[in-house]
C-alpha cells in the first residue's frame, strides 16, 4: 500500500517528465523552431570582371553572407559579410561561377540559395 507521499512524488516525478528542460525538448515536444529564412538573390548586373547581385530584406535578418565558386577550375572566394541587401563581385576572372547566399539570425544561419552557372567574360 503506497502512502500520500509516494503518490504525491510519482505524480511530481511523471510532471517532471512530460515538461521539457531545453529547447531541443521543446521541438521534439512539438513547439515551433525557429529557422532563419534564406534570402532570394537575382542578378542585376553583369559587366566584364564583375557581377552584382539583390535581395529583399529577411525578417529578422541581422546580415548575410555570400561568396563564389568558379567551377571550371574549383576555385573558392572568400566569405563577405554584408549588412545590406545587394553586393557586388569585383575583379574575376573569365571562367564560369556558382554565387552562394545565407541569412546571418543572430545564432544561426539559412541554408545557402546557389545561383549556378553564371559565365563571367
Amino acid at each position: 500500500m503506497q502512502t500520500g507521499l509516494q503518490a504525491g512524488l510519482k505524480i511530481m516525478l511523471f510532471l517532471f517528465l512530460l515538461l521539457p528542460a531545453s529547447g531541443s525538448e521543446a521541438a521534439i515536444m512539438g513547439d515551433p523552431v525557429t529557422v532563419c529564412p534564406t534570402p532570394s538573390p537575382y542578378k542585376t548586373s553583369q559587366a566584364t570582371s564583375t557581377v552584382s547581385f539583390s535581395w529583399a530584406p529577411v525578417s529578422d535578418g541581422a546580415n548575410y553572407q555570400a561568396y563564389w565558386v568558379r567551377t571550371d577550375i574549383n576555385q573558392t572566394g572568400s566569405v563577405q559579410t554584408t549588412d545590406n541587401t545587394s553586393i557586388t563581385f569585383l575583379g574575376l576572372d573569365s571562367g564560369h561561377y556558382r554565387f552562394y547566399f545565407a541569412t546571418n539570425c543572430g545564432t544561426e544561419s539559412s541554408s545557402y540559395v546557389i545561383i549556378d552557372d553564371i559565365y563571367i567574360h
